[in-house]
């Protein structure tokens, strides 16, 4: 039995979410459900009738290996907007206003006692990924956390 170490109680896309939630009011509980999916129906996604940008955040694969000897991680999510019909500039500013929020949050623990997040940094810049068949536009970004555990088993603390 391992003593002292605990994985994080939520992953990375859970805390980006929880984090932009507490940091901005302008970022509505309606948008994700319980699940991280976008909250949408069918009739919703075909007939565009909400003027609303929904967001999906995804844990991705790390371009940084966990740490060996030190208890720090730098997972990596994706951040996507897609904005109604025709609405480049307003998804564009959602998510302008999700990267200020990121690069601008101070260190601190979300969710867990045991998880320190240093740092927010960007794996690029914001891009337009796509634009569909309805024409809605969809803009990701990538953001890599620097997390720090205060206990573990066979890596230090820093």
């Amino acid at each position: 039995m391992f003593v002292g170490w605990m994985p994080p109680k939520h992953d990375s896309a859970e805390t980006i979410k929880d984090l932009l939630k507490d940091e901005t009011s302008d970022y509505a509980d309606d948008v994700l459900d319980k699940n991280n999916e976008l909250k949408e129906e069918y009739e919703e996604y075909i007939d565009n009738k909400y003027d609303r940008v929904y967001i999906n955040v995804l844990d991705v694969p790390s371009d940084v290996p966990a740490n060996p000897a030190w208890l720090r991680d730098e997972p990596q999510v994706q951040i996507f907007c897609r904005g109604p019909r025709r609405s480049y500039k307003k998804t564009w500013k959602r998510a302008e206003m999700i990267k200020q929020v990121l690069l601008g949050a101070y260190p601190r623990n979300i969710n867990d006692e045991n998880v320190f997040y240093a740092a927010f940094r960007m794996s690029g810049d914001l891009h337009l990924l796509e634009v569909d068949d309805e024409e809605r536009p969809r803009v990701v970004a990538t953001y890599q956390l620097v997390r720090e555990y205060e206990k573990g088993y066979n890596r230090l603390p820093l």
